[in-house]
């Protein structure tokens, strides 16, 4: 949840902090009262009455339905391959830009090797393009 939140800023860590509290606490009660849990024996001194095994299972639930509705409602669009044939306007200004010799793309060659790299140059172009369309309608 920490990490989920470092791209939502809507996600409260300090109520991730909490709930990581309860988790740990139905972790320990889990433990200790498990049928089999980490190699203990049977029967346990411990014994969930009903209630409480129904609670931990509504909290547990509830709480995975959060972390993965929260998960799932992230925009990651960024992380996002953009296909190398998706824009041959932009490969041909880059291999025009630095033609190399032989077969070698100066495109391709930067597509593959440095992907951060080509993509930063086509968002870039892409935004410009963009603003030369809004500018001549």
């Amino acid at each position: 949840m920490k990490k989920l939140a470092e791209f939502d800023e809507n996600i409260n860590i300090e109520m991730i902090n909490k709930i990581c509290s309860v988790l740990q606490t139905i972790g320990e009660v889990r433990n200790k009262g498990g049928d089999i849990s980490h190699g203990k024996h049977t029967p346990k001194d411990y014994v969930s009455d009903y209630k409480l095994a129904l609670f931990i299972y509504q909290t547990t639930e509830a709480l995975a339905f959060y972390i993965l509705s929260s998960f799932f409602a992230l925009n990651l669009s960024f992380l996002e391959i953009t296909p190398y044939e998706d824009n041959p306007q932009f490969n041909d200004m880059l291999d025009e830009e630095v033609p190399l010799e032989g077969r070698v793309l100066w495109s391709k060659s930067l597509y593959d090797q440095d992907y951060i790299a080509y993509k930063e140059r086509l968002d870039e172009y892409l935004a410009d393009v963009a603003e030369y369309r809004k500018e001549t309608y």
